[in-house]
């Protein structure tokens, strides 16, 4: 395959970014993604998320059916975890207007992004 003999190929690697914000044209919304580490207790501005194709799957199911209870008027949230449960995500969906049915600090969170 080329190459010097006994040197390993990199994998291709593939960037493509997409952004997420400004206004949604369907709605005329501004879109936010709010984000808390929650064992800092800290707002983060960043966040690189690393999934298989099997956990990025369960990401998909977990979001479809967090948008079929919204549809529904419900205020719902999914823990997405790695086998050994040393990794935790937790996904919420929400409105503007239902951040005052959160505690304050998620509250806190969704206004005012501190």
């Amino acid at each position: 395959m080329g190459g010097a003999p006994g040197r390993r190929r990199r994998p291709r690697v593939v960037h493509t970014s997409r952004r997420l914000g400004g206004i949604d044209a369907s709605t005329g919304e501004t879109a936010h993604v709010r984000l808390l580490d929650e064992d800092s207790d800290r707002t983060i501005k960043s966040l690189a998320l690393y999934l298989t194709p099997k956990e990025a799957e369960s990401a998909r199911n977990a979001l479809e059916n967090l948008l079929t209870w919204h549809a529904q008027g419900n205020i719902e949230h999914v823990h997405l975890d790695d086998r050994e449960y040393e990794h935790h995500l937790t996904l919420v969906l929400y409105t503007p207007e239902q951040a005052g049915e959160f505690q304050e600090r998620w509250r806190r969170l969704i206004v005012e992004d501190e």
